[in-house]
């Protein structure tokens, strides 16, 4: 078992409160049965918070996609679609890891605690964003074990940045030590495979209004044009974007914490660690 850094935090605070004992049982190792259980559990638990501030992420950037009428079969447009999904995706992945690591310790954040907290740190999850996408993306194409890799290394590395207040490359440092090993890499690869077949139903109606043809077909249907079909399609698109957009965070939220728990022993510190006036609890 690692030594935990000097200066970590769960959920951005270093002292530990009365009660966040008990709630270190929460945050035990677990396979990948457990950890899909454990998402579930909060997504739950904190279903209004977390998917209802995935949905104001997704909002602006769906309405603005389909008022503009952009050509996913365009290039330029592809690309601005790209960054904007990228930049979407990790802004949920910033506020709802900030809410489901205090869940785990017991603890209620809401989103606007959540939004105030994280917000220092946006520019940094977008440049690792973009560093990651990159590395990711490269391996991809020139091969594609080495983009499951850096998908794989980099996994956790938005929580860490956030979580623990590392830089940019800090945090990616620290996600590949605290992911390193085959069991890692296991339980990565089969929550990264269940997460993808439970999101691509939520993906698909998205893509179909994306669509030129589907798009046409559904506006048919329905007997609705112009802005009016724009803003029902951009709503229902991402309500159905943050609902996967937030579970995909709150399982790999879930999975960094189960590597803390491994690595570091942080559910044992929670466990043992003294309660508010029975003495001092600073880390």
């Amino acid at each position: 078992m690692e030594a935990v850094p000097s200066g970590w935090t769960l959920g951005g605070k270093q002292r530990f409160g009365a009660g966040r004992a008990a709630a270190g049982r929460g945050l035990e190792p677990r396979s990948v049965g457990r950890l899909l259980d454990a998402a579930f559990d909060v997504l739950t638990a904190r279903f209004v918070v977390c998917v209802g501030a995935a949905v104001a992420i997704w909002l602006p950037v769906r309405l603005g996609f389909q008022l503009l009428a952009l050509d996913p079969g365009d290039l330029s447009a592809t690309l601005v679609w790209t960054m904007l999904t990228g930049v979407a995706t990790q802004l949920t992945i910033a506020l709802v890891c900030r809410v489901v690591s205090a869940h785990l310790q017991g603890e209620w954040v809401g989103a606007g605690s959540a939004m105030w907290d994280v917000l220092p740190r946006l520019p940094g999850v977008l440049v690792l964003a973009v560093i990651s996408g990159v590395l990711t993306g490269v391996g991809y194409v020139l091969c594609l074990a080495p983009g499951i890799l850096a998908a794989w290394l980099f996994s956790v590395a938005p929580m860490a940045l956030v979580l623990e207040r590392t830089g940019v490359f800090g945090a990616m440092g620290r996600s590949a030590r605290l992911v390193r090993g085959w069991g890692g890499f296991g339980r990565w690869c089969g929550w990264t495979v269940v997460s993808f077949a439970i999101i691509l139903p939520l993906q698909s109606l998205p893509s179909l209004l994306d669509n030129v043809a589907g798009r046409g077909a559904i506006q048919s249907a329905i007997g609705l044009d112009g802005p009016g079909f724009s803003i029902l399609a951009a709503t229902v698109s991402a309500v159905l974007l943050g609902i996967g957009t937030a579970f995909q965070a709150i399982g790999l939220t879930v999975y960094y914490m189960d590597c803390r728990a491994r690595r570091e022993g942080v559910d044992l510190l929670l466990r043992l660690s003294p309660r508010d006036g029975e003495g001092g609890s600073e880390t």
